[in-house]
């Protein structure tokens, strides 16, 4: 099998995989949204965000580590065993991420005397379990993307989706009401999925095997992926801490629901790619060398684009139908942030192909100082265009500063290993996306969802048709396909 081929076989996984998350997605994002007011949806995402602050950190970047360094332990070309590979990271891992968790604990403990709001405060103490819970369910599940174990990871990933969507839903619903109800159910939802992956793995993991001369290596490497995700989700979120100091927890709502709602838009294509291509080309680069590596990236960008592009005009073009009928009326002034934020979003994703030298290389550290330049930059851009322009701002600041962050993370990442860029079919994928565009923005009937799907389903097969009519590569494969299934 081909290396595009295998990329394609794993990313179909996760793709399959990340449709039924995403359908779970989209399942609790209107319950929450009607179910929730405003204020309590924008509370509900500031303390989700401070919990994916904290446990980036908590993690330390040991689950990043796993597909670095699966290969080299699985080929044999270390001396010490496998075992040491899992032990090293599992009891690393289980050890530091409580250490960081009770130094948030602490933290909050100070904060306190800082926030009034007894509410959030309560809330921030609920999910500290969460935050040790949840890094050592990271490392596991690295576990299982660095052994390219596709089917594996997906059904565990959706189990975890709809036991958290499930449980917080019902404990909201039925045992303790409001934002306390919703992370109980989380807790209990992660509390059970990490003691199932701990069963996978327990048998490789055996005190005598842990190495702590490995841990040290696996920190050096994963560390400066701290500050990297860190400023990642800074760049992501930290526009909600901004936007509840000048506008307030509803202007909050309004934004996270526009925002998070791109999110599973864009999650059906990133999350795939970024799960199946990291470990592929590291094992490309191990097994077949630099030429390979290259051609192999080379066409991964092109036919992310391909797919990338008609994403970000479909939902500039049915966002305000999209979000009055998932979200309620109440959140129809939250359309105006799509299309800059679905935009930044997927030019963010194409930084996981266009940085693949720096990882390659060992030159994470590149890669920290540029997200972390970026969010700063972020963090500026808000602080001056929030004040005008109010959510609008927020939403342009993140675009502006996902550009900047995948152009000089490509830049960077080039002077290490260049590849070859499709521009010309970057082009035509632009011309198709806005024709696409064009047709979908005609089509109206006077019932909202048989008009969202209608325009859903021509805006496919317009781009569809353009794409086999008009690229000869990409029709010789569609016909391969069909006579092969004949």
């Amino acid at each position: 099998m081909s290396d595009i081929k295998k990329l394609f076989t794993h990313s179909a996984d996760y793709f399959i995989g990340q449709i039924l998350i995403l359908i779970a997605g989209f399942i609790s994002f209107p319950i929450f949204t009607r179910l929730l007011t405003v204020t309590d949806y924008g509370i509900m995402n500031l303390v989700s965000i401070t919990l994916m602050l904290v446990t980036a950190i908590a993690k330390l970047g040991i689950n990043k580590g796993s597909a670095r360094f699966y290969e080299e332990f699985n080929s044999g070309k270390r001396k010490k065993s496998i075992k040491t590979f899992y032990t090293t990271f599992c009891l690393g891992e289980l050890f530091l991420s409580g250490i960081i968790t009770g130094i948030y604990l602490i933290a909050i403990k100070f904060l306190s005397f800082f926030i009034k709001d007894n509410y959030i405060i309560s809330l921030l103490y609920l999910i500290a379990v969460l935050i040790w819970i949840r890094s050592i369910v990271a490392t596991f599940m690295s576990f299982l993307n660095a052994e390219q174990k596709s089917k594996v990871y997906i059904c565990i990933s959706i189990f975890q989706k709809y036991a958290i969507v499930a449980l917080s839903i019902f404990f909201t619903f039925y045992v303790v009401k409001g934002l306390y109800g919703y992370y109980i159910g989380i807790v209990i939802a992660e509390l059970v999925t990490v003691l199932f992956l701990g069963s996978l793995y327990l048998r490789n993991i055996k005190l005598k095997s842990f190495d702590s001369s490995f841990l040290k290596e696996a920190l050096r490497y994963g560390l400066p992926l701290i500050a990297f995700e860190f400023a990642g989700i800074i760049l992501t979120s930290g526009d909600r801490y901004l936007l509840q100091y000048y506008m307030g927890s509803n202007a909050v709502g309004q934004y996270s629901a526009g925002y998070n709602l791109s999110i599973y838009c864009s999650q059906l294509l990133i999350v795939p790619l970024a799960l199946a291509i990291y470990p592929m080309y590291m094992e490309v680069w191990t097994n077949k060398g630099e030429n390979e590596t290259k051609i192999f990236l080379s066409k991964t960008l092109k036919y992310f684009l391909m797919f990338f592009i008609p994403i970000v005009f479909g939902i500039v073009a049915i966002g305000k139908e999209l979000i009055t009928v998932l979200a309620s009326v109440k959140y129809s002034s939250a359309y105006v942030v799509l299309p800059y934020v679905i935009t930044g979003i997927l030019i963010g994703g194409s930084g996981n192909i266009l940085g693949a030298g720096l990882y390659i290389m060992k030159k994470t550290h590149i890669i920290t100082g540029v997200v972390i330049s970026t969010g700063m930059i972020n963090i500026l851009l808000n602080i001056i265009m929030i004040p005008k322009l109010g959510i609008v701002g927020a939403a342009i600041a993140t675009l502006l500063a996902y550009i900047t962050s995948t152009f000089l993370i490509g830049y960077f990442s080039f002077k290490f290993l260049r590849f070859k860029l499709y521009v010309k079919d970057t082009v035509k994928y632009l011309m198709f996306g806005f024709v696409m565009f064009i047709i979908v923005n005609y089509i109206h009937i006077n019932y909202k969802i048989p008009n969202l799907l209608l325009k859903i389903f021509s805006g496919i097969f317009v781009y569809a048709f353009l794409i086999i009519t008009f690229m000869s590569s990409i029709r010789k494969i569609v016909i391969e396909k069909v006579i092969h299934l004949k």
